[in-house]
């Protein structure tokens, strides 16, 4: 029989919140497990058993290791062909280090834009997690009059079809939505000179009067 399979904590984290997102249940009892076992099942025909949730949640003791089998079909139930293209999937999705990255940027270190700017090509915007973290990019670039980064950001050809990124991409461009309310001139200028090659900002962001 073939030996288990280690889960990393990132992995972890990620097979977790992809799952709760993309059948709109958050796990905290063994009733939701139930739930999220039904969900999958009716949606995509794949069965994984409540008891297998309830050790993916923490809700029983939990060994971080699973069969080939049920990782499979953990990633074939978020959308993907298997769980090696689940793990290069979220292999740069590293919450720390996305988080540090940020903080580098907000702090204007020497060369934080580049790196700010890899970051958000890199990150997960099909979940919520992935889409706040954005947001706070675009508030702290705003704040910072970085208006050279803004043009890049609104340039990324982001999934837009997918209605799970173009959701989470409307929540992270609110700031510019709500800096035009505050008739702040600099932005408006921005979104002006810029809507019309932006793919992006036509489709999520007003353009203020």
């Amino acid at each position: 029989m073939p030996a288990p399979i280690a889960i990393n904590p990132n992995e972890h984290e990620w097979i977790k919140q992809y799952l709760q997102e993309t059948y709109a249940i958050t796990v905290v009892d063994a009733f939701d497990c139930q739930a999220l076992s039904d969900a999958i099942l009716k949606q995509n025909g794949t069965k994984i058993s409540c008891s297998t949730f309830r050790r993916l949640f923490d809700l029983v003791p939990n060994p971080k290791s699973q069969s080939r089998f049920i990782l499979n079909a953990f990633a074939f139930a978020v959308g993907f062909k298997n769980w090696e293209l689940f793990k290069q999937h979220v292999s740069s999705f590293d919450t720390n280090i996305i988080n540090q990255n940020i903080q580098i940027y907000s702090q204007q270190l020497p060369k934080s834009s580049a790196l700010i700017l890899e970051t958000i090509k890199k990150l997960p915007i099909a979940t919520w997690q992935g889409g706040y973290q954005l947001q706070s990019i675009i508030a702290i670039a705003i704040e910072n009059k970085d208006f050279d980064l803004l043009k890049e950001i609104v340039q990324i050809p982001f999934e837009m079809e997918n209605q799970k990124v173009y959701e989470h991409l409307v929540i992270a461009f609110q700031a510019f939505y709500f800096q035009a309310v505050k008739n702040n001139k600099e932005v408006i200028g921005f979104i002006s000179n810029t809507i019309e090659s932006s793919v992006l900002l036509k489709n999520v962001c007003y353009k203020p009067l």
